[in-house]
Order: structure tokens, then sequence, then C-alpha cells
């Protein structure tokens, strides 16, 4: 006659079920103290793996200390930027240029209709700044452009409530990409919302709009169901060409590190404010997050990446071999084998979980800890 399962195996059964229940829940629920300790794994993570080699895709001019000592003080006049965006598309010969600035109140009349011109004509994308929070007095400054009606039936977009948009006078403009963001809880930028809705309408974020501008084929990023897109961060700092914008408006950088590129112009001069956190730098200017941005789209349209994916499957595929592993081992094995079992179950996780963020994973770094 057959022996029922013993006490002690029931036991060891009914850990195993409650270590993957609590896997589960943890992956599915994401509380607020494991997402902290999930986006600490996963900023480490980023800087470990960051790419050191240059990015030759493109280029990022820098308003910078030395070049508001060399032109004068910010702001500088429309017929100045005028002048740096036709010698970026002219004498250089850029894909295209995409200007981290808004231009809210109307300039010197013959900057800003050359600017017009060229936003209107030329491979240049404008900016705007969408509010994404509720206020008693909103906030809606200068005249939106580059929206299109949200389509049936509308995809993730995140909801604004407020802009600051360019003066009326560059309503023409073909291009205009959002440069408006939400912080994580820790003030880390982390994502940026690549599809923003305001009154029906859909509007792109800065990197896609660029991309499009330079080539309409090109694939932009839809973000994940809220509209939000995770920046990739895939290059580390010093990979990108940053060049003063002094350097370009006397012509003296070499055009070879510019012909056909994709330039990005902002600001890391202090008392222009740009600066937000992210998981390479606690301190770093806005217009680098748009270049990372910027990559990651290349690298999706030339196959050097993937969309971000969950992950959740092969996460429980191994919480259940590890929980099921660990259960059957350690009654087995000496006090000091358990503990190098369950060291080696923690490396190789946290080894499996560092390689699935350099290819997009969403899942948690840390739910199958819990289960130990």
């Amino acid at each position: 006659m057959a022996k029922g399962i013993s006490p002690r195996w029931l036991a060891r059964l009914g850990i195993a079920l409650l270590a993957c229940a609590l896997t589960v829940s943890i992956e599915w629920l994401r509380p607020s103290f494991v997402v902290s300790i999930d986006e600490a794994l996963r900023d480490k993570a980023l800087q470990l793996q960051a790419e050191r080699q240059p990015e030759d895709r493109l280029v990022v001019v820098d308003i910078n200390e030395g070049a508001l000592s060399d032109i004068g003080p910010w702001p500088w006049s429309r017929q100045q930027v005028a002048d740096l965006v036709e010698i970026l598309l002219s004498s250089y010969g850029a894909r295209a240029v995409g200007l981290d600035i808004v231009f809210s109140e109307p300039g010197d009349a013959q900057g800003d209709a050359r600017l017009a011109s060229l936003a209107e004509h030329a491979p240049l994308a404008l900016a705007q700044i969408f509010d994404y929070t509720p206020r008693n007095s909103t906030i809606l400054q200068g005249q939106l452009a580059g929206g299109v009606p949200s389509p049936p039936p509308p995809p993730g977009a995140v909801n604004a409530y407020g802009y600051i948009a360019n003066h009326a006078g560059l309503r023409g403009a073909r291009c205009v990409g959002n440069i408006g963001y939400q912080p994580d809880a820790d003030g880390v930028l982390r994502q940026l919302p690549t599809r923003t809705r305001y009154q029906g309408q859909d509007y792109p974020h800065l990197a896609s709009a660029l991309l499009a501008c330079g080539n309409p084929s090109s694939l932009v990023a839809h973000g994940d169901a809220q509209g939000l897109w995770r920046v990739p961060y895939r290059h580390a700092l010093s990979a990108y060409t940053v060049i003063s914008a002094a350097d370009i408006l006397r012509e003296t950088a070499p055009t070879a590190l510019l012909k056909n590129r994709y330039v990005l112009v902002g600001s890391s001069a202090l008392g222009l404010g740009d600066r937000v956190s992210t998981p390479l730098a606690p301190i770093s200017a806005g217009v680098m997050v748009h270049a990372a941005s910027l990559s990651g789209l290349l690298d999706l349209a030339e196959g050097r990446a993937q969309a971000p994916w969950s992950g959740r499957l092969w996460l429980l595929v191994w919480s259940v071999l590890s929980i099921g592993l660990a259960v059957f081992c350690i009654s087995r094995l000496p006090a000091w084998g358990g503990l190098l079992l369950l060291l080696g179950l923690v490396l190789s996780w946290l080894g499996l979980a560092f390689a699935g963020i350099a290819r997009q994973a969403e899942w948690s770094v840390t739910a199958p800890l819990w289960a130990y």
C-alpha cells in the first residue's frame, strides 16, 4: 500500500508555495519600499553597464559657462540663435537640430522670422513644456504646436494640465517636442512621457520629434500603457560628444564631428538652472536626458536594443526552480552548505536580473530575493 506524503514534505511544500506566492505578490503589487530598492539597484546596474565607446550618431551643443562668457549672457538674441541653427545645418551639415529651449516671448523681429522659417522648412525641432501637476492657477503660456488628434482607441498617454509653449510667431513649426517630465519620488529622472495628451491632442517628446524631423519614417517611442518610457541610459555621459556653442558660432569645431549627425542644443550653465538627477549622475544637464533618449530610439531603430518587456514569466520560472532547489537541498546540507546555496542563488539571480536590465526587462530586481 502506497504511503502518503510525510508531514515533513508537506511542510516543505507549504514553505515553497508560500515563498512563490510572496515573490508573485511583490512582483505584481510592487510596494513603494520595494520600488525604492529596485530602482537603486537598477541605477547601479546602469552605471556598471554604461557603454563608454563614443556615441557617434549625435552631438550635444552646449550653451555652457564659456559660451556665455564669450558670446554674452543669456538670453541671446534670436538672431544669434538663428545663426547657430543655420551654421549647424548648412556649414556643418547636421542631419537635424533639436533646441532644448522654449521661446515663450517674442524676441527681435528679424531673428524670430528667421527662426520661424527654419522651423517650418528645415529639419529643426523646437521644444515646449507640459505641466503634469494639477494647480489652482493653470499655466497656459505661448501657443502649442505639433499635436495630433488622439487616435481611437487612444494609446497610453500622460495627461497634462498646462504648458509653456513658444510664442505664436513660431506656431508654424513642423517638429515640436515636449521637454516636460515627472521625476520619481526620490527626485531621479528615469522615465519620460513619450506621449502627452492635452485637450484631445497627443504630443511627442523631444527625442521622437527630432528623430522624425530628420527622418519621417523613423521609429518613435510609444511608452507603456501610461505613456511613459524608461530612458535606457545605455551610454555613459563621457561617451557623448559635447561642443561649446561658442565654437559653433565661430565655426572652429571640426566638421567631421557634426556632419550628418543629430544635434541637440541645450545648456549646462548653472545660471540657466537646467539640471536634473539621473541614474548615471546626481546632477546632470537636462539636455543629456534627451541625448540618452535619442540614443535609445536610434538603438531600437538599428536593432541594437529591444523595446521594454516585463520579464515576469522568466522571473516566475526562476523563482519556482530556485525555491524548489532550495527546499529540496537545504535539509540535506550542513548549515554552512545551506548558507552557501542561498548565497549562490542570490548572486545568480542578481546576475540574471542585471542582464535583463541591460535588455530593458522591467522586472523587480528584488522580488525573488524576499522568498529566501
